[in-house]
């Protein structure tokens, strides 16, 4: 097997040279980018989570409230029921 030499002029080395450059300026702003999307990624994870406790929060005093809101329309209901039994048995004993 027989190795050659490669020639390699002064401006060939500078286009390499360029792109070395510019693939480590590349790099280097792709992990900022990646490190901040990371960043923001956990600020938004982190507001989510606070907006889920807040309507968790919410839901379940809504649930509650409709929860005492039907209690009193079952009250209500249970008074009438009784007082429409009261009317029917006046009106059986006036017949």
């Amino acid at each position: 097997m027989e190795v050659r030499k490669i020639a390699i002029d002064n401006s060939t080395l500078s286009v390499l040279a360029v792109g070395v450059a510019l693939f480590v300026l590349a790099f280097g702003a792709f992990t900022h980018l990646s490190g901040r999307i990371d960043s923001l990624d956990a600020k938004f994870d982190a507001r989510i989570d606070r907006l889920d406790a807040k309507i968790e929060k919410v839901s379940s005093e809504l649930n509650a409230k409709i929860d005492r809101v039907d209690a009193k329309i079952d009250a209500v209901n249970a008074r009438l029921d009784r007082l429409f039994e009261l009317i029917a048995s006046q009106g059986r004993r006036e017949s």
